[in-house]
């Protein structure tokens, strides 16, 4: 009987520790990269700007823990807003509430910020009703 050499296996669970070693850092870059996407603050107002590059659509903010953070439109911020609009001199944030969505407008001319908070309410409609007909009814 021929004996069979264990070469190949050695080969095989040499490739496999490279994928595995691949797979673990790829998870863990994605890890990191993905915990810079969300600025999480107690506020929006809390965040302070440092830089606005509207050519890039992008903004430099400092969070209150001291971090210094580059977002994007699409990026979250505080608890439960979203960046919409990076322009020259703002960033425009979406901001769910329990009354509804408020725009947060946060003003930035290279010293001065100023923050203005716009709520749009959801009002309550009223309960659907059909106007009733009092066509070909006769009086009693």
């Amino acid at each position: 009987m021929k004996r069979k050499s264990h070469r190949g296996s050695e080969r095989v669970s040499g490739v496999r520790r490279k994928y595995n070693l691949c797979l673990s850092v790829l998870i863990n870059v994605l890890f990191i990269s993905m915990t810079s996407l969300f600025v999480y603050a107690q506020s929006i107002e809390d965040i302070s700007i440092l830089k606005i590059s509207p050519q890039d659509h992008r903004a430099v903010i400092k969070t209150p823990d001291g971090k210094d953070t580059i977002i994007k439109a699409g990026d979250s911020m505080g608890e439960r807003g979203k960046v919409t609009e990076i322009t020259a001199g703002r960033v425009v944030v979406e901001e769910k509430t329990e009354t509804g969505i408020d725009k947060v407008i946060i003003r930035f001319d290279g010293k001065k910020q100023t923050v203005q908070r716009i709520s749009r309410t959801v009002g309550k409609r009223p309960l659907f009703y059909a106007p009733v007909s009092t066509k070909g009814r006769e009086e009693k």
